[in-house]
């Protein structure tokens, strides 16, 4: 399978959209399965132009078809500049195929860089034990557990919390 990643676009809103939605995602992150195309397009459309926001897509019959998406959220606390948190989604059909470990190979090169964060921070649920995997295979370490953190399917679930650390 070949994909390719390049700048979120207006026009990925509403794929964004179906992958926050569909069963192997929503489960994993805090949105609902009901969230509509309006909430997610105020969501994309208030993230600051500057910030990096990268797409993974695929090519089929001629059009784009969104896959992944990754951005890296900059802290705006003048001493927390050097910081940044990190969120990212890869549609259920094209997760651990590469499309997640390239999306944050290429936000974690831009953090390096381009901005020289010393800290890329993320939280991920504790039962995603893949993506942990993938985490902490780029660096990330876990610094803690934030207990009862969201619901899914009516049970309280926990959050990891981790962070790569780049000596500066």
């Amino acid at each position: 399978m070949e994909f390719f990643i390049r700048p979120f676009e207006e026009r990925d809103i509403r794929g964004l959209n179906e992958i926050r939605r569909m069963r192997g995602v929503r489960e994993t992150i805090p949105a609902l399965s009901s969230e509509s195309l309006e909430f997610t397009e105020a969501v994309a459309k208030a993230v600051p132009a500057a910030t990096p926001n990268l797409s993974a897509v695929v090519c089929e019959n001629g059009e784009e078809i969104l896959i992944g998406n990754a951005l890296l959220r900059l802290c705006e606390k003048p001493k927390m500049r050097h910081t940044a948190s990190l969120a990212i989604v890869v549609r259920t059909e094209f997760q651990n195929m590469g499309v997640g470990r390239a999306l944050l190979t290429e936000l974690l090169r831009i953090a390096d860089c381009d901005l020289m964060l010393v800290r890329v921070a993320l939280e991920v649920a504790e039962e995603n034990a893949r993506a942990i995997h993938l985490y902490e295979s780029l660096g990330f370490a876990r610094e803690g557990l934030l207990r009862c953190a969201y619901t899914e399917g009516g049970r309280y679930k926990n959050i990891v919390a981790m962070a790569r650390v780049r000596e500066a």
